[in-house]
């Protein structure tokens, strides 16, 4: 499981987006809406068929309104 903490500075609809490095869309999570503050999100190492994902570097983009914040992830089984 990869945990990712992230912050509102007021409350906004979120939607979470993974990539693997080639560009190609892993996990597609949209988690509603959440008030200002600090939230976590949780994301069990599968893809969108269930599939376990395998060791690697994953883009993260968390959509939170208009605003959008992409970071790196590192999934180590």
């Amino acid at each position: 499981v990869v945990n990712v903490r992230f912050g509102l500075p007021k409350e906004a609809p979120v939607h979470i987006q993974i990539y693997d490095v080639a560009g190609r869309l892993i996990g597609d999570y949209k988690v509603g809406n959440r008030s200002a503050g600090w939230h976590a999100f949780s994301w069990n190492a599968v893809d969108m068929l269930g599939q376990g994902v395998g060791t690697g570097i994953y883009l993260l983009t968390i959509q939170a309104g208009d605003k959008l914040q992409q970071q790196k992830i590192t999934y180590i089984k």
